[in-house]
């Protein structure tokens, strides 16, 4: 389990002091719950389908939020981070992966014809958020057969949100079986110093923190955390790195590499709108203050 603290600094007397902003109790009651949904894509990427979706075989149970995350996955968020809530939301995910005619239509509905065309099924999300987190619930969430991610939130005075992500990722050397076959088959083609780079690319991004997750989008490796981070594209005999972040946040003489270009529109949402073509080590140190800015905001 995870202990966070927070401080502020301050002057007093003359001196600098650090203050602990000590977290304040604030139960998930109907109006936190609405707040937090109203926030879900800046908070977490998540775009609203659906909230207290009902479930045809019984009207009175209801899915609380059905969304679309920014790699394209159906992803349902529970709110509350007990048991219950942990296996209410695995029962919503299975009743949603038998039913995806329904959340098909949730998404032609907000995101027009070609909307439904990009759902990955095969990467379906369960998220519950609550105020406290029990180590059985994460026991139980490390076991589930797709992904869960449990978040804590914490109050630190009227408009300070800490939201935390309770259950480590798989690392890595820990990538499940069918994800290394995916990652293998992108590789192949590839040449064998591209293939080297891109696994040194790899070792590089997982050393920033230990908490980053690698998910295959079609074509894309992706990286995260809360959010998207990069992703990666073999192309020819370079990398094609898409870094989560905005123009504002990189400065002119970093834009000016004759290999990094701004790609706003040219990749899919949530992906990152600046793109490096990397083709050897020197390169790829170059943009590393890239990946950090982007890791701190993922």
């Amino acid at each position: 389990m995870s202990n966070v603290k927070l401080f502020w600094l301050r002057e007093d007397s003359r001196e600098l002091r650090f203050d602990e902003l000590r977290g304040e109790e604030r139960p998930l009651d109907t109006e936190l719950r609405q707040l937090l949904e109203d926030n879900l894509h800046n908070i977490l990427g998540i775009r609203v389908l659906a909230s207290n979706y009902p479930l045809h075989s019984n009207q009175d149970e209801r899915i609380p939020t059905l969304g679309l995350d920014e790699n394209d996955r159906p992803t349902i968020i529970h709110y509350g981070s007990g048991a219950l809530a942990l296996n209410q939301g695995l029962f919503y995910l299975n009743w949603l992966l038998d039913h995806r005619a329904d959340f098909n239509l949730q998404v032609l509905l907000q995101m027009g014809a070609d909307g439904d065309k990009t759902v990955q099924w095969h990467m379906p999300r369960l998220i519950c958020i609550g105020d406290r987190v029990a180590s059985y619930a994460l026991h139980t969430a490390a076991q589930a057969a797709v992904t869960v991610d449990i978040l804590r939130y914490r109050f630190h005075s009227a408009n300070l949100l800490l939201i935390e992500r309770m259950l480590p990722p798989l690392r890595n050397e820990d990538l499940p079986a069918e994800i290394l076959l995916r990652l293998n088959n992108l590789l192949q083609p590839g040449e064998t110093n591209l293939q080297r780079l891109y696994l040194t690319l790899q070792q590089t991004i997982f050393s920033l923190s230990n908490d980053i997750e690698l998910i295959i989008r079609d074509r894309l490796i992706v990286f995260r955390r809360l959010r998207n981070i990069a992703a990666v594209q073999i192309m020819g005999r370079h990398l094609a790195l898409y870094i989560n972040l905005n123009l504002s946040q990189i400065s002119m003489n970093e834009l000016s590499l004759d290999f990094v270009n701004d790609v706003n529109g040219r990749v899919p949402n949530g992906i990152g709108r600046i793109e490096a073509l990397i083709s050897d080590q020197e390169q790829l140190s170059a943009i590393l203050p890239l990946l950090q800015r982007s890791l701190e905001n993922g």
